[in-house]
């Protein structure tokens, strides 16, 4: 017979904040982080952004859809896939500490792209499938074709990054060990998979922790891949307030204050044409 699940029990419920702060926090993270996406694109005038820079904000943008996705998923009270989306917030984030580290951006987008050419084509080329698939979804772009035939000259060899390594590089190796680790126990099957789910649906059995550590883990891993992101482009010299609201972010994970929320507010005050950031010396 299969014991509970191995989430933890964080029953001291006040170690977190009331659920509405986290709506808040999400509803803030929404526009202000893609909007900081976009200005590390913005380089010189008339130049369009490169490889390293669309990556990062498109990194950013993801993180900010799966936060609103782990919001919703624990309002439905589907917790073990809060923790498989708040999982893939901190592989973006430790993939993109190793892309910053490493420099690989140019091979990462070779490989990505020819990963998912091949995936594609497999699909398209299955006599299986041939009439079955939609053709505008797998259609290729007008320049994937000369693209593709270039890189078989030379096929892109780029491996992913372990976790591990880049948790500890980063110096928060518990993101790893309590986070990514325990959280990867909810990403395969395991045998008592379902168990709180059967409660959820039929009224049996429990009680069961609400598990808002996921959305309060979520958030944290979301601010931090922000952080991060913003070190693709140490010379870019932020707005204070841009600094100190996000100091108060995290900061209100811990004490449940909402400081941040009327930095924003000047933010936009003292920066109404959204002039966030410059170029350090410019």
């Amino acid at each position: 017979m299969t014991g509970k699940t191995a989430t933890p029990k964080s029953a001291d419920r006040e170690s977190f904040a009331p659920v509405s702060h986290y709506r808040e926090f999400v509803t803030w993270y929404g526009p202000f982080a893609p909007y900081v996406g976009m200005r590390l694109c913005i380089t010189e005038p008339g130049i369009d952004p490169g490889i390293k820079q669309v990556i990062t904000r498109n990194f950013i943008a993801r993180a900010a859809v799966a936060l609103r996705g782990v919001l919703a998923l624990w309002e439905a009270r589907d917790y073990q896939d809060c923790w498989v989306i708040y999982r893939t917030i901190l592989d973006r984030l430790f993939h993109l500490h190793h892309l910053i580290r490493t420099e690989s951006w140019q091979l990462f987008d070779d490989w990505c792209f020819w990963q998912q050419y091949n995936a594609r084509n497999a699909i398209r080329s299955s006599a299986d499938f041939k009439e079955k698939i939609d053709p505008a979804f797998f259609r290729d772009a007008p320049d994937d074709k000369a693209r593709m035939e270039s890189l078989k000259t030379n096929p892109p060899k780029w491996e992913r990054p372990f976790a591990e390594v880049e948790a500890r590089d980063m110096g928060l190796l518990f993101l790893y060990r309590q986070g990514y680790d325990f959280a990867s126990t909810l990403v395969h099957p395991m045998a008592n998979d379902g168990q709180q789910d059967y409660t959820t649906v039929t009224g049996f059995g429990g009680p069961w922790p609400d598990q808002v550590a996921a959305v309060n883990n979520a958030c944290l891993a979301a601010l931090l891949l922000l952080q991060e992101a913003m070190k693709t482009d140490p010379g870019r010299r932020w707005h204070p307030l841009v600094l100190r609201c996000m100091e108060q972010a995290r900061e209100s994970l811990r004490s449940g204050a909402r400081d941040y929320l009327v930095t924003f507010f000047l933010l936009g005050k003292a920066s109404p044409e959204g002039r966030w950031c410059d170029r350090a010396g410019g």
